[in-house]
């Protein structure tokens, strides 16, 4: 169908984007939006199909991931501007907030 398309060509694109942050006309919070609602609405037609094994449960769990990459790789960028002691190191590394928001 078309949402499914859909959902693959904003997959295609959203990792195009983090791949190269530069050339990405969309700001950071419409990705993060779009991935949301991508894989609220593909949840929501897991859950009428009874079943999260199918297609519709793919595209949930690829929209997560995109908001994952998404949320940690802004947090990531935050917290590593700068050179870091190896002492500190173990801080750059955390995630962030919004890496464990995603993984709750």
């Amino acid at each position: 169908p078309a949402v499914t398309a859909l959902a693959h060509a904003a997959m295609g694109l959203g990792m195009a984007a983090m791949f190269l942050p530069a050339l990405d006309p969309v700001p950071h919070a419409a990705w993060v939006a779009l991935f949301v609602v991508s894989g609220a609405w593909f949840g929501a037609e897991a859950l009428r199909a009874g079943t999260v094994g199918g297609p519709a449960g793919a595209l949930v769990v690829g929209a997560a991931a995109m908001l994952f990459m998404l949320l940690v790789g802004h947090d990531h960028a935050a917290t590593s501007a700068g050179p870091v002691d190896p002492e500190h190191a173990h801080h750059a590394a955390s995630g962030g907030s919004g890496a464990l928001l995603v993984t709750v």
